[in-house]
């Protein structure tokens, strides 16, 4: 989400049961590009996807068969947030774009015209995409901002827990373990969020083309 979205196998788990159909093809039956999800009705593609993977790719992360649909998911997620973040008059800066640029190029190492001939991109839409991480990014932490947990549920899990934990006094535990279970709580209520979208129509995951047939 790339951008950091937390708890992202399980929240593919939740949509990925959404596999209604392909739009695929030229009239000659030659692949152009395929529709593999929308979200409020805007269209992820296929190109979108293979571009992803490839920036994953020159950014080292693991490779493996799921990619794609992992790809695909972390794509639908992000317009998603994005979405949220525009609702919420979310701004990203031209320095915030700019440091995410800066940083795309270190993960890959190259410079970001190197980039952009790599990927078949032009720089506005690269840019386009660093604004789109920098907006999810926001959305996540608004949404983790609203997170409340009392103090109640920390000192229970500490008493709940004390043999698991550190030989700290729970004073001085509480912080850590605050944390913990912000950070539990959180990921908990995105995951429901995302499946209420899902139910209201607002995401819908399409097969990808190489499961066509599958």
């Amino acid at each position: 989400m790339g951008a950091a979205v937390p708890g992202g196998r399980t929240r593919a788990a939740l949509i990925a049961a959404l596999a209604v159909g392909l739009a695929a093809g030229s009239a000659a039956g030659a692949l152009v590009d395929a529709l593999v999800g929308r979200v409020d009705g805007y269209a992820v593609t296929w190109s979108e996807v293979r571009r992803e993977a490839a920036i994953r790719r020159l950014e080292g992360r693991p490779q493996g068969e799921r990619v794609p649909r992992v790809v695909r998911d972390a794509l639908v997620r992000r317009r998603l947030f994005v979405a949220e973040a525009r609702r919420l008059r979310l701004e990203a800066s031209d320095e915030e774009i700019e440091a995410e640029l800066r940083a795309l190029s270190a993960r890959c190492g190259r410079p970001n015209p190197e980039l952009c001939r790599v990927l078949g991109l032009d720089p506005e839409h690269l840019r386009l995409r660093e604004r789109q991480e920098v907006l999810a990014r926001k959305y996540l932490a608004f949404r983790r901002e609203l997170t409340f947990v009392p103090l109640t549920d920390v000192m229970r899990f500490i008493r709940e827990n004390g043999e698991r934990l550190s030989g700290s006094s729970p004073l001085d535990l509480r912080g850590e373990v605050r944390e913990y279970l912000l950070e539990r709580k959180f990921r908990k209520e995105l995951e429901e969020w995302i499946r209420e979208q899902v139910k209201a129509g607002r995401v819908e995951l399409l097969p990808l083309p190489e499961e066509k047939g599958g």
